[in-house]
């Protein structure tokens, strides 16, 4: 007689925008005494994001393993030869993703609220509630029926941020993060009783929320943070086993926002950027003498007739002087520096990445804004992200790597599994 072997799982819990030292200082403090006792079971480190350190493009990058230049994704907006905007989604996410691997080696997954995954990968063996970048709930789930429960649930794909603008409406987004985090917790408790699953991610978007509007209100991120604490408990007491696998991490970390930069007014000031109608708030009205673009944040693209229809000078014409102005404006208040593209990006994609990166300084975030002339901006937002302030926690190992990275985590999770199969990932194995 034979006894069955158990089947071990593999639990992600993504909680977006935790910032590695604000945990550790709640866990030094007790105000998140579960998460306190879980860090001691395993390795707790401080993580590298990805740059530009936005949720669309970490997440894709957690996802694949890879980095931007290599997955295609670098901004929740991107721009087309002829100019014309669009929103990045799965689709046009350029290699294999942890959901594809797991499907092709016969394993089970389900992912709830992740971004970039919309429209819904129709992956057998495979469920998905969208992130937030799907329009509307009956759009944004895989298999198809579970529409009729979430909807029945009131399941919110993501709040409404500009809620929190209005003064008026503050507490309501607030009182609404708690909604949205239960329901994300319910939802995920009624498909692992539909399903088993091998790879199991739950991303919570709401700490994100959280930090950019009431980073600097101390009483109301202790309120929220000692409710996820304890939710994570009953989620993990009640469904995770011993055998099993257990993860979780931030896509990158929080600091309190100073001011916001608009790159627009520079290059405009220095010729670099020119408008065939004056007062236009569109990048694709630019005229085709100019030489230089932005997008957010710090995204810089040389305007250059290899890639862009309407534009007039080779690369060769014009990439000394824009940096040159680059490095001029390195020198603003706020600007850490900037990169080159092949410096951060990869190479599978390169010929769609921004040609430069800024970086911000700490307290500044990034924008591309035609509508404003002033550089330095005051933000409705109160907090904005940083890159070398994630975390990362797994259970039962100890993480061997000093400098972790988020694209470590795709490779990572494979071996895990005890898939085999060589994928080429950026990340390497950190246990």
């Amino acid at each position: 007689m034979f006894l069955k072997r158990k089947r071990k799982k593999i639990f992600i819990i993504a909680l977006d925008g935790v910032p590695f030292t604000f945990l550790k200082d709640y866990s030094e403090k007790e105000k998140v005494p579960f998460i306190k006792g879980l860090f001691k079971e395993g390795s707790f480190k401080r993580m590298e994001s990805v740059y530009p350190t936005l949720s669309s493009v970490a997440w894709t990058s957690f996802l694949t393993g890879k980095k931007p230049g290599s997955h295609g994704i670098f901004g929740f907006i991107d721009i087309k030869d002829d100019l014309s905007l669009f929103i990045p989604n799965y689709k046009n996410v350029g290699t294999k993703t942890l959901i594809e691997i797991f499907a092709e080696n016969k394993k089970s997954v389900c992912h709830i609220n992740l971004p970039i995954t919309y429209p819904p990968p129709e992956i057998e063996n495979t469920y998905c509630i969208s992130g937030f970048i799907a329009p509307k709930l009956e759009k944004a789930c895989f298999p198809f029926y579970l529409k009729d429960y979430l909807l029945k649930e009131d399941y919110i794909i993501d709040l409404d941020p500009w809620m929190a603008r209005e003064e008026e409406k503050r507490e309501e987004f607030f009182k609404r993060l708690f909604f949205a985090t239960e329901k994300r917790f319910k939802v995920s408790q009624y498909l692992l009783k539909e399903k088993e699953f091998d790879l199991f991610i739950l991303h919570i978007m709401e700490p994100d929320r959280l930090f950019h509007f009431f980073i600097k209100e101390d009483e109301k991120l202790e309120k929220y943070f000692r409710f996820l604490d304890e939710k994570l408990r009953e989620f993990i007491e009640r469904n995770v086993k011993d055998e099993d696998e257990l993860i979780l991490l931030s896509d990158h970390g929080f600091e309190e926002l100073k001011k916001e930069i608009n790159v627009f007014p520079f290059l405009k000031d220095k010729g670099l950027f020119k408008l065939e109608r004056e007062g236009s708030e569109e990048v694709r009205e630019i005229r085709g003498d100019s030489k230089a673009f932005t997008m957010s944040p710090g995204r810089i693209y040389l305007f250059k007739k290899e890639r862009f229809l309407k534009a007039k000078y080779s690369e060769r014409e014009i990439k000394k002087e824009v940096e040159e102005y680059l490095k001029e404006f390195s020198k603003f208040e706020g600007i850490k520096g900037y990169f080159e593209k092949e410096e951060i990006f990869g190479k599978e994609f390169i010929i769609n990445a921004p040609d430069f990166l800024i970086i911000p300084g700490n307290g500044y975030d990034l924008r591309a804004d035609l509508k404003n002339k002033d550089i330095y901006v005051v933000s409705p937002l109160k907090g904005t992200h940083t890159f070398d302030d994630a975390f990362l926690f797994i259970r039962g190992k100890k993480i061997l790597k000093d400098k972790v990275k988020l694209i470590d985590l795709a490779p990572t999770i494979l071996s895990l599994s005890g898939i085999k199969d060589n994928y080429d990932f950026d990340g390497e194995v950190i246990i």
